[in-house]
Parts: structure tokens; sequence; C-alpha cells
């Protein structure tokens, strides 16, 4: 047998037995999840719902915390201005543009924060740098982030991957459930004036040195950037890097298991 008839049996076997036990040990979890609930003593499962309880609120109060400061940040930089021309590129749009704060730094940079009144703050250096087009493409991509309170979604996404830190396949939906906000953003700012500006602005920020890019992590706002993942979709590449990987979902599962077996004995 050949190298290459041994791998493709080798795949055919993993593509078969693999559901099979993905599902007895989901099954076997289950079965174990409702023992945990109905049988163990009440104290238990409430100590456990209290750690994990009160490590969510902590993760979450230090999220708002950390998002508070670094906007605040932002913030007491000197205002700006909008100049006539960008000032009308927004009543045009139909902005309201008490929804936009305009910062004056070199720096290129535009964001959507706020959890329950969400606002969009850009700098003078980003209206330097693109055309108008293109910034009415980014304005309306991060405007439509604000619509749909986006950095409240980022607030709860980031504190239950971060207090479940411990399941690999946590950290891969984390990836995932953000770029698909980004690319739903893109979405709606190509609707609204079509592909060429949102690629254009994409490219300008993605050729800009790096370094200079001032959206930090660990924070919960709305942030443009460019990666390779948006590109793709432009590119109508979108089914790339869109599934859970089989493997961190198995070992998900184990770890699971293992700390239902940790408390059920």
């Amino acid at each position: 047998m050949t190298n290459k008839h041994k791998y493709n049996h080798q795949m055919f076997l993993i593509r078969l037995f693999l559901p099979i036990v993905v599902f007895a040990s989901l099954a076997t979890l289950c079965n174990w999840f409702m023992t945990w609930c109905f049988i163990l003593i009440p104290a238990k499962r409430i100590l456990v719902g209290i750690i994990f309880l009160t490590l969510f609120i902590v993760v979450l109060i230090r999220q708002i915390w950390r998002t508070f400061r670094y906007t605040q940040e932002f913030l007491n930089i000197s205002p700006a201005e909008f100049p006539m021309p960008i000032e009308k590129l927004i009543a045009e749009s139909g902005i309201n543009i008490s929804n936009i704060v305009l910062i004056q730094s070199s720096v290129p940079f535009v964001f959507c924060f706020g959890f329950l009144h969400p606002r969009i703050c850009l700098s003078t250096g980003l209206i330097n740098l693109l055309s108008l087009s293109q910034l009415r493409a980014t304005i309306f991509h991060e405007d439509f982030h604000r619509q749909r309170f986006d950095p409240l979604r980022i607030l709860v996404i980031e504190s239950i991957s971060t207090t479940l830190f411990f399941l690999p396949v946590i950290r891969e939906w984390r990836s995932q459930a953000k770029l698909k906000l980004e690319l739903n953003a893109d979405d709606y700012a190509i609707h609204k004036v079509g592909k060429s500006s949102l690629a254009g602005a994409l490219h300008r920020l993605l050729t800009y040195t790096p370094q200079t890019q001032p959206i930090g992590y660990e924070i919960s706002v709305a942030g443009i950037n460019a990666n390779e993942a948006r590109i793709a979709a432009l590119l109508g590449e979108r089914s790339v890097s869109q599934t859970i990987s089989a493997s961190k979902l198995v070992l998900s599962i184990a770890i699971v298991w293992g700390i239902f077996c940790i408390f059920i004995v």
C-alpha cells in the first residue's frame, strides 16, 4: 500500500469514527450533567455556580473599567471641530453628528465605544489619510457597530472567553464571533457605498505604519482594522476560518468531562 493510500485510509477511519466518539462523549457528558444537577448535594452545585458566577462578574467589572479608562484617555485629547466637507459628508450619510467625536491626533484611528449609548471616535489623522469616499465607508462601518450595540456584545464575548479560558474551543469561538461582527459591519458599509471604497480604506490602514495603530487589547470597543480574513471576505473568500476545529471541540469536551469527573466522584 502506498503512502497516499495509507493516508486516505487513515482519513477515512478518522472521518468514520470521530463523529461516533464525539456523539458518545456528548451523550455521556449530558448524562453526567443531569446526574450532577439532580443527584449531587445542593451545596456542591451551589458552590461551583458561585465560583463561576463570581469569576464572570470580576472579569466583567475589570473589562468595563479597562475600557472606560482607555476611552477616557482618548476623550481627554484635544477635541477638534469637524471640517465643513466632513460635516457635510456626515449629514448626507444620515448620521447624527452628535454620535461622532473628532479627536485632534496625527495617528489615524476610528472605533465605536460605549455600552448603553455607543458613539464613534475618529481622529484628524484618519481624515487626512482617507479619501472622502473611503472615510464615508469607514463611518458607515462604525455606525453599524453603533446601531447594533457591538461594544456591549464584545464586552460579553470577552468576559465569557476570559471566564472559560481553559476551554480551547472558547478561544476559537471568541475570534470567530468578533470577526463575524466585523464582517457584518463590512457588508453594511459595502451596501451603502460599494466595495471599492471600503477596500481602499482597509488598504490604506493596512499599509500604514502598524505601531501607530492605537486600538489596544483587552478592551471592549469595535475598531476598524485591516486583517487577512476581512481582505479575503472582500475578495469573495468568506468561507475561510468560519468553522470550529474538531480537535479543539473534542479537547474542550474532554476538559469539561474531567471537571465533571472531579465534582461527581
